[in-house]
C-alpha cells in the first residue's frame, strides 16, 4: 500500500472507496467499474440516525462513502458501548453467513452517505462469484471486523486509559490513510470526547484528562478538530501489541503478535 493517498480522494467519495478497496487487492477494470456503479446510488443519513437496527436481517448491507458510523449496544438505562467504527470504504451490516442478524445497531455519528451493497453480498455468497476479486476483498473486510472486535475487547479489558486512547487514535489514523482521509500524521476527528469515551469505556471526565495527558506528553496535537500524531514511535510503544494486524497500513505497518452524563466536549 502506498504510504500516502492523494488528498483528492478526500474530496471525491467514489475515489476514496476505490482507494480503500484497492489497498487490499488490485481491482480488474471490470470489477472497478462495477464498484463505481454501485457507489453512484447514495442514500444520506443524518447524524444520530440508525442505519441498521439491532435484530435486523443482514441481507441489505451498505458501503459507507462519506461520514463516520459506529456499531453500538445500548443498556436499558441508556448508556451506550461503541463496539466498532466505520469509515469511508467500509462495509456496514455485511455478513456472508446467510440468515445472519445484527447483534447491535449501526448508527451514523456524523452526516453520512451510503450506497447499497446487496450486489456485493450476493456476489460474495456465490461459489463462483462474477467478481472474484471483489468477493475476496469483501471476505477480507469481514475478517477485519472480527479482528477489530478482538482489539476492542483486549483494549478495554486489559489496557490502561492512557494506552486505550493512544491505540484508538493510532487505529483511526492507520485506517483513514487507506481512503485518503489522513495525510502525513494528521486526520480530522469529527467526534466529541463523549463519543470517544463510549468507545473506550471511560467517563467523559476521565477521557478529557487522558487526552490532556497525551497533549502534555507531546504525543498528539489537536487544532480545530484536526489531530496530529507528534511522536509516532512513542505512540506505537504506548499502544502495544493486541493481536493480529487489523488492516493494511494499520498502526503504520506495525506487525502485531497474536496471543493464544457530563457536557460533551469536542476533541
Amino acid at each position: 500500500m502506498p504510504a500516502n493517498r492523494s488528498r483528492s480522494s478526500t474530496a471525491n467519495p467514489r475515489l476514496a472507496v476505490l482507494s480503500y478497496f484497492s489497498a487490499f487487492a488490485s481491482l480488474p477494470q471490470v470489477e472497478a467499474e462495477a464498484l463505481r456503479t454501485m457507489i453512484s446510488r447514495l442514500t444520506p443519513f443524518a447524524a444520530g440516525s440508525e442505519i441498521i437496527p439491532a435484530g435486523s436481517r443482514l441481507d441489505a448491507p451498505w458501503i459507507l462513502t462519506s461520514g463516520w458510523v459506529c456499531r453500538a449496544a445500548r443498556l436499558p438505562d441508556g448508556r451506550r458501548q461503541i463496539l466498532d467504527f466505520y469509515f469511508p470504504g467500509d462495509l456496514i451490516g455485511f455478513s456472508s453467513r446467510r440468515g445472519a442478524e445484527a447483534a447491535a445497531s449501526y448508527m451514523s455519528l456524523t452526516r453520512s452517505d451510503c450506497a447499497p451493497a446487496g450486489e456485493l453480498l450476493h456476489n460474495a455468497q456465490e461459489s463462483r462469484p462474477t467478481w472474484p476479486v471483489l468477493a475476496e476483498i469483501c471476505h477480507t473486510l469481514e475478517q477485519q471486523i472480527e479482528i477489530r472486535l478482538l482489539h476492542q475487547i483486549v483494549r478495554n479489558g486489559r489496557q490502561t486509559a492512557y494506552e486505550r486512547v493512544a491505540h484508538l487514535i493510532l487505529e483511526f489514523h492507520g485506517r483513514l490513510r487507506m481512503s485518503g482521509h489522513a495525510h502525513n500524521n494528521s486526520f480530522i476527528l469529527p467526534l466529541t470526547q463523549e463519543i470517544l469515551a463510549e468507545a473506550v469505556g471511560l467517563s467523559t471526565v476521565h477521557m478529557n484528562r487522558t487526552i490532556q495527558q497525551l497533549r502534555r506528553a507531546k504525543l498528539i496535537r489537536s487544532e480545530g478538530g484536526t489531530i496530529t500524531l507528534m511522536d509516532m514511535a512513542a505512540l506505537l510503544s504506548l499502544a502495544g501489541r493486541l493481536g493480529p494486524q487489523s488492516q493494511p497500513g494499520a498502526l503504520q505497518g506495525e506487525v502485531w503478535e497474536a496471543e493464544t452524563a457530563p457536557v460533551a466536549k469536542s476533541f
